[in-house]
Order: C-alpha cells, then structure tokens, then sequence
C-alpha cells in the first residue's frame, strides 16, 4: 500500500491537517473515507433570508466581511467544520459587502462576525467575535 496527501486538507479549529490515505494502487480504490463537506448557504435578501429560517428548526447564521475582515477569515473554517459536524441544522452565512442595507438593519447589524441562532423561526441568541471555543459552545447549545 502506498500513501499520499489528498490536494485538500481538513481544517477543524483554525488549524490545518493534511489528511494522509492509503491508496491501494492495484485496484485504485480508496482505503479512508472523506466524508463530503456540509454546503452552508448564502443568503443576500431578506426573503432568502426568511424562507431558510421558517423552512427549519434551527438555523445557524454567520455574518461576515470576508474580503477584509481578518477574524471572520479566521473564523470561517470553524463555522464550516461546525456545519459539517451539526448537519441536522441549518447553517448559512451573510455577507455584509454583497447583502441588501435594509436586510442588514433589519437584523441589527453591528459589527462582524456575528452569529445569530434561530429556532422555530424566531431568533433566540447571538454572538459576537471570533472565538472558536464560544462559537462550538454556542452551537452545541442550539
């Protein structure tokens, strides 16, 4: 059996692993298994923005600048990790640059990142920063 590094690595809490398999050449199968990355969803109105929320239970959002905001850059990898651990939830992300200015307002948009927690279609709490251990913790709570 020979080994190799997949082209994409795994991130999980601002770290990157390079996630090594066994190939068995011979049959050019794969001996690991990779499990495929939870999708989170964008959102840019507020009717995208309400048909996610109303459609399920509980819904994570992330509300970020990601082309210039250093902590949601560091952040973004966890919040994509905790979509594809708590996939019976609803994760989706906002970005400020390209979302509506009324949507925004209508959400109390202050400062990125900001995650906001909805459940049965009401918002129920928000966090404020980039703290992996509190965005896990918040997760894990929903």
């Amino acid at each position: 059996m020979l080994y190799r590094c997949l082209p994409t690595c795994v991130t999980d809490d601002n770290c990157i692993y390079i996630k090594i398999v066994g190939i068995n050449y011979n049959t050019t199968t794969q001996t690991d298994y990779i499990p495929d990355r939870m999708t989170v969803k964008t959102v840019n109105t507020m009717e995208e923005h309400m048909e996610l929320v109303r459609s399920n239970r509980t819904c994570i959002c992330d509300v970020h600048a990601i082309s210039w905001c250093s902590p949601c850059k560091m952040i973004a990898p966890v919040f994509n990790s905790l979509a594809n651990e708590f996939s019976q939830h609803c994760f989706f992300e906002i970005d400020i640059d390209s979302a509506e200015q009324s949507f925004l307002n209508s959400l109390n948009v202050a400062s990125v990142p900001l995650f906001i927690k909805f459940k049965d279609g009401l918002e129920v709490d928000r966090l404020k920063g980039s703290d992996r251990i509190k965005l896990r913790l918040f997760v894990e709570d929903l």
